[in-house]
């Protein structure tokens, strides 16, 4: 057993989704068996209306989407159209999805970014 495995398996979810990233050393297969429901590269949230992504780097590509890391860990909390939801930033508990809908209806009331609805082919 991996040591990962019992933390992942500590974290009380439903579903585990990990979006890969620079420390991610094993493959999505075992990550899998560990505890997670699923494992991407990169995952579009049509219900939420954004992105999730592990680097930042990727937020510059439309800086009127939402997108959703991790990566920074806890430098920010939100930062011109990115929120990062390592648990990191938010004192080691995952961010609900009513949080993250109310920090999106406040971007877009402000103009950081727009309302978006998934086409579905949203590529990275």
């Amino acid at each position: 057993m991996y040591q990962i495995e019992q933390w992942i398996r500590a974290i009380n979810c439903k579903r585990k989704i990990l979006i890969l990233g620079n420390h991610d050393v094993l493959n999505a297969i075992d990550y899998v068996k560990i505890g997670f429901w699923s494992v991407h590269t990169h995952l579009e949230l049509p219900r939420l209306g954004a992105i999730c992504v592990h680097d930042t780097a990727a937020a510059i590509m439309n800086r009127k989407l939402l997108f959703i890391c991790g990566h920074v860990h806890d430098q920010y909390r939100v930062c011109k159209n990115v929120l990062n939801v390592c648990l990191d930033a938010w004192n080691l508990f995952p961010i609900s999805e009513r949080k993250v809908l109310k920090i999106k209806q406040d971007l877009i009331n402000n103009g950081t970014i727009n309302d978006y609805k998934s086409t579905g082919d949203f590529i990275l």
